[in-house]
């Protein structure tokens, strides 16, 4: 009798062969604001695989746990392409195999770097992770747009109607908002190439977490303070819904 391989379709080389009985999710950016919460969030009915090129707080030293719930951390930059083929695919002694993809990895907003830094980290990483799920038969995608492609800040150019909704015109004002732009567009494109393909753009507007809903009150009397994006704001509870990923 041949010998047992150290690998199986459905278990990655070194993996002790668990019972796995939940799809199984990449999040991009799970270390960040908005990926912290949507970890938690899916880890209730989902195997989730965060990966990032930083640690969350509170995370142990061999990246195992302290994680909001996923079920590894992947660190690796969304720029190599051969990386995140590679973590799509499998990582020794983890898991085999992708169901869906949510790709919240970016540069978050205008003036953290330099601007071509920003398009390129974005944009780049945007095509390697679709191309990547492309390659590897992923067909269901989210990914993180945002609400600055439609003209943010409105000064001083204001929307042409509120409330502000999808047919709303995109303007994007900063290689932010432009990257943001690239990324819907080649988004729209994988989906032509394959119909198969269900891929959403969110965007998202400033994202609020319940312990910043204190500095609520501190806007009330001066509407300026937030009229750079119509006071919109998405608080936790409206963060993410299953069907974002069974249905996209």
């Amino acid at each position: 009798m041949a010998p047992a391989a150290s690998f199986q379709r459905d278990f990655a080389l070194g993996e002790a062969q668990r019972k796995h009985d939940k799809p199984r999710v990449i999040v991009t950016g799970g270390s960040g604001k908005l990926g912290r919460a949507t970890v938690a969030h899916l880890s209730e009915s989902w195997e989730v695989i965060s990966i990032d090129t930083k640690r969350p707080p509170g995370v142990s030293e061999d990246g195992k746990s302290g994680l909001n719930g996923a079920y590894r951390l992947v660190e690796i930059d969304l720029q190599d392409m051969g990386a995140v083929i590679e973590a799509f695919h499998s990582t020794d002694m983890g898991y085999a195999g992708i169901d869906a993809v949510v790709h919240l990895a970016a540069i978050p907003s205008p003036g953290q770097t330099n601007s071509s830094t920003q398009f390129r980290t974005n944009v780049m990483s945007t095509y390697n992770v679709l191309e990547a799920c492309r390659k590897l038969g992923i067909k269901n995608i989210v990914l993180a747009s945002s609400e600055t492609l439609i003209g943010i800040p409105f000064d001083p150019h204001p929307p042409d109607y509120l409330p502000i909704d999808e047919a709303t015109p995109r303007r994007p004002e900063s290689a932010y908002s432009l990257s943001k732009l690239v990324g819907e567009t080649i988004a729209e494109e994988y989906t032509r190439w394959d119909p198969a393909a269900k891929i959403v753009s969110l965007r998202f507007s400033n994202v609020m977490l319940p312990a910043e809903y204190g500095n609520f009150e501190s806007w009330q009397d001066d509407p300026m303070l937030r009229y750079w994006n119509c006071w919109g704001y998405i608080g936790k509870s409206s963060l993410y819904s299953e069907k974002q990923v069974h249905q996209c």
